[in-house]
């Protein structure tokens, strides 16, 4: 069993195997990456409980601007609403007393 050290091929057949060569450790690096970061649970907890943060801040500042600014009832027509009743209130209790 001899091994034959000569390169074989064109050179221009050597050129594009070697690019290919390149191109799969790139993919390989890539892939093994990607299994890394999958496999590392606690880091994306941590990116997720970020973005579920970032994300109600963002709601919170939003409700913050859509709330009323002071009562949502004025005064005047509270003590409207106040004399009427108890205007009304009179009326009852003179019409019972007759």
């Amino acid at each position: 069993m001899s091994h034959d050290t000569q390169p074989r091929g064109t050179p221009d057949e050597r050129g594009r195997l070697t690019a290919d060569i390149a191109q799969t450790r790139q993919d390989l690096a890539a892939t093994v990456q990607a299994l890394a970061a999958k496999a590392d649970v606690p880091a994306r907890v941590r990116d997720r409980a970020g973005d579920l943060q970032e994300r109600l801040t963002g709601l919170g500042a939003k409700a913050r601007e859509k709330a009323p600014q002071g009562p949502a009832v004025r005064p005047a027509v509270l003590y409207a609403v106040a004399g009427a009743c108890a205007v009304a209130g009179l009326l009852l209790w003179k019409r019972g007393r007759s």
